[in-house]
């Protein structure tokens, strides 16, 4: 195969996103009504915890527009959820998916890009309960959330080149899977989902800005909240992290394929 697998898989590529979005919600009585609640439900506890309990509130952010506390959290997470889900996940997806590996004309290069939709279907809901909360709370909607899709773009490159290496990487160390989830964990308190950078200390600001989710969470909110559009800087930054990333991860990924049924 010449080119990547969704160019030329598309129909395969579908199906199996399908079923891997039902197979989450298989058995529970709601169904994929999950995939609204969870997000739904996850607002409202940041909300009431948040802004009604401990009353936070931002510091002048983004010209001094009015943020929710809650959305500017929940904004951070989203995207660190859908990084934290294909990290947590790519360690198996192989191991999970051996009867692909043994047949010749399955492309399994596939299988990180079918998690990597299935996670962001969910990213997608959660984007569109994230909008009505702003709605609802009088936040308003800036037309610059139209730019957010060119930021999740380049997101979703460096999320799939992250799938590539990290999956083909566990099938002959096992010890990734606990890197992962390390890491993971982490990211979560090394990124700024729970607060913005400029509360970040002189000294650590410039390691922060070697976290590649950094930037990305920073030009999510500047769109999605803030209403400002990301400078050139900040744009080709994350689309050289989200290129060199996937490049990497999926040469990587067909270097090592060739010895994974005879690992498995």
């Amino acid at each position: 195969m010449t080119g990547l697998p969704l160019a030329n898989y598309r129909d395969l590529f579908h199906a199996l996103v399908v079923r891997e979005i039902q197979a989450r919600y298989r058995g529970s009585w709601l169904g994929l009504l999950w995939a609204i609640l969870n997000p739904v439900l996850l607002m409202l506890v940041y909300y009431f915890v948040f802004s009604l309990v401990f009353q936070v509130r931002l510091p002048q952010l983004y010209d001094g527009r009015e943020v929710p506390f809650a959305g500017f959290i929940f904004s951070g997470l989203i995207v660190y959820f859908l990084f934290a889900e294909i990290v947590t996940r790519s360690p198996t997806l192989i191991h999970d998916n051996t009867n692909y590996v043994k047949k010749v004309v399955f492309p399994i290069e596939m299988v990180p890009l079918v998690a990597l939709a299935a996670s962001a279907f969910n990213f997608v809901v959660s984007f569109a309960v994230l909008s009505l909360f702003l709605l609802v709370l009088g936040a308003g909607i800036s037309p610059t959330v139209l730019l957010a899709p060119l930021v999740i773009l380049p997101f979703l490159l460096f999320l799939a080149g992250l799938a590539w290496f990290i999956s083909a990487l566990s099938v002959y160390i096992k010890d990734v899977t606990y890197i992962a989830g390390f890491l993971a964990t982490a990211m979560m308190f090394l990124s700024p989902v729970f607060y913005s950078l400029e509360a970040v200390p002189g000294n650590f600001y410039q390691i922060m800005m070697l976290n590649p989710l950094t930037h990305y969470i920073e030009a999510f909110r500047s769109c999605v909240l803030g209403g400002v559009v990301p400078g050139i800087t900040p744009f080709l930054v994350i689309y050289i992290e989200g290129l060199v990333v996937c490049v990497f991860g999926y040469k990587f990924f067909q270097r090592v394929r060739p010895g994974f049924a005879d690992v498995l």
